[in-house]
């Protein structure tokens, strides 16, 4: 793809940048925020996962995961009941779990276009409906107009979404995480 400054190719995950995706992640997010383990668990469920690379460096990853209203709680951490008014008790459904672009490629058209794919692919698959959270930092939401680009909506806010995991070492908060998340959703159908 072209974009106003550089050219890069998206494409399907491969195992070859399995390390790369990991250090772009701790870079943007903070330590322990997907770590190889996880990963691994991620790429063995039913996903929608991009890459953005020019020759052999990675710019930027997108994941979508299939997830049951069971796993979605857990993510969003919010209980089954209240999901269930969103009406996913009987929906085939993904969850944004993560998406990061190079700090140099902030600001153009790759996470969009990045994003945009993953979308377009999910929509494909026959995904009824489809929720992330995304990062709170500082009052901003960095994610807000890739998400509504698409026609998302805000649910809530979510305060220490991140809290529980105790290995993640926050960039911001330079420990466990503090920070709140805002719960993007959209039914594709």
């Amino acid at each position: 793809m072209k974009d106003r400054q550089f050219d890069y190719y998206i494409r399907n995950f491969t195992y070859e940048f399995i390390d790369k995706v990991i250090e772009l992640a701790n870079f943007s997010f903070g330590k322990n925020y997907i770590t190889k383990n996880k990963l691994n668990q991620l790429i063995e469920q039913k996903n929608v996962f991009y890459i953005a690379y020019q020759n052999d460096e990675l710019l930027g990853y997108c994941i979508f995961l299939e997830e049951d209203i069971k796993e979605l709680s857990e993510h969003v951490k919010l209980e089954i009941d209240e999901l269930s008014k969103l009406h996913l008790d009987k929906k085939q459904l993904c969850y944004m779990k993560s998406m990061a672009v190079k700090k140099e490629c902030r600001g153009t058209d790759l996470a969009k276009n990045l994003f945009d794919i993953c979308y377009n692919e999910i929509v494909n698959q026959g995904f009824d409906f489809a929720i992330g959270t995304a990062w709170k930092i500082n009052d901003k939401v960095p994610m807000s107009k890739i998400f509504e680009a698409q026609g998302f909506e805000v649910y809530k806010e979510m305060p220490l979404i991140w809290y529980n995991d105790k290995e993640y070492v926050c960039n911001v908060c330079n420990g466990r995480c503090q920070c709140s998340g805002l719960i993007y959703y959209k039914r594709l159908i």
